[in-house]
C-alpha cells in the first residue's frame, strides 16, 4: 500500500512521491500528502483493504460509507477510479481527490482526521 501511494503521488505530482505538500481542512495546516494518506489509512483500517466497521458499514482502506462510495467513486467521478470499494488503489485515488481543494477539501469526513489519529500512522511514512 505504501509503495502504491508513493507511485501514485509521483505519477501525479512528480518527484518520488514521498514529499507532496497539501493544505488540509479549515485549519489550513500544510502536511505531506503521502504521510497523510498513509496515516489516515492506518487509523481507519489498520492498512486492511478488506476492513468493515460492523456498526456503521464503512468499508475498505479509508472506511467509506456505502452511499458515499457510491456517489463519489461511481456517480460523481464517473467510475474513473474504479467502482469496487475493496480496491485499495481506487480508495487511495478517491481519497487523494477528496482532500484536495478541487475535491471539496473534505478531510472532516474522517474521524481519524478530526481526532488527529492519522498523525500516529503517519510517523512511519
Amino acid at each position: 500500500i505504501k509503495n502504491f501511494i508513493r507511485e501514485y503521488l509521483a505519477q501525479k505530482y512528480g518527484g518520488d512521491g514521498s514529499n507532496v505538500p497539501i493544505t488540509l481542512g479549515p485549519s489550513g495546516e500544510t502536511v505531506n500528502m503521502g504521510a497523510f494518506l498513509w496515516g489516515l489509512s492506518w487509523c481507519e483500517s489498520n492498512w486492511t483493504p478488506s476492513a468493515v466497521n460492523a456498526y456503521s458499514g464503512a468499508s475498505g482502506l479509508f472506511q467509506y460509507m456505502p452511499a458515499t462510495w457510491q456517489s463519489t467513486a461511481i456517480e460523481r467521478l464517473g467510475g474513473v477510479f474504479g467502482t469496487d470499494v475493496w480496491d485499495y488503489q481506487a480508495q487511495t485515488r478517491v481519497t487523494e481527490w477528496k482532500v484536495r481543494a478541487d475535491g471539496g477539501n473534505n478531510v472532516n469526513a474522517w474521524d481519524c482526521y478530526n481526532n488527529g489519529g492519522w498523525t500516529l500512522g503517519a510517523q512511519s511514512w
